[in-house]
């Protein structure tokens, strides 16, 4: 890999060619061969796409498990809702992305 010895032009270039040189400074890689950064960044890319895919499939599954522990600490019984079925149907209502909220008027 070659590094220009001057920036790229203000905008979102420079910004990128400022991030990649910090984070090969950072790291040493500035001294590596090229072979050497593409293996890097290679395995970088692997345990990043495992640790995205991993919240993508695990982390819903745990927030619902959370939910029901809270919901037996609070309350003693893991079947039961925190916020009964008004909350949970206020719920529904924001975030299915309906205009009306109930109890809000509109100006």
């Amino acid at each position: 890999m070659t590094f220009p010895h001057r920036p790229p032009p203000p905008g979102l270039r420079r910004f990128f060619w400022r991030q990649r040189i910090w984070f090969e400074a950072t790291f040493g890689l500035a001294m590596l061969d090229t072979w050497e950064i593409i293996m890097v960044y290679s395995i970088l890319l692997f345990f990043t796409s495992f640790l995205l895919l991993s919240i993508y499939y695990y982390l819903p599954t745990h927030v619902s498990f959370l939910r029901r522990r809270a919901a037996y600490y609070i309350t003693g019984d893991e079947s039961s809702s925190l916020l009964g079925e008004a909350g949970a149907r206020l719920l529904l209502d924001l975030f299915s992305g309906s205009k009306e909220v109930p109890g809000k008027s509109e100006l």
